[in-house]
């Protein structure tokens, strides 16, 4: 089993990182065999910046 381990993270518009998720794909099955997000900052703090986001237009 050849197994590939991906981590991506989750930014704020003024560049807090504030998530990270990681992935494990096997390469022979070709499917996520394992995923795993954790928080980097407080709850409460993720949810106060995300009422405050603006919003982002799309196409302008």
């Amino acid at each position: 089993m050849a197994l590939e381990k991906w981590t991506s993270y989750g930014v704020t518009q003024d560049g807090i990182t504030f998530m990270e998720t990681t992935l494990v794909w096997d390469t022979r099955l070709k499917k996520i065999v394992d995923k795993s997000s954790k928080l980097l900052i407080p709850e409460a703090e993720l949810e106060r910046r995300k009422a405050a986001m603006e919003p982002v237009p799309l196409y302008r």
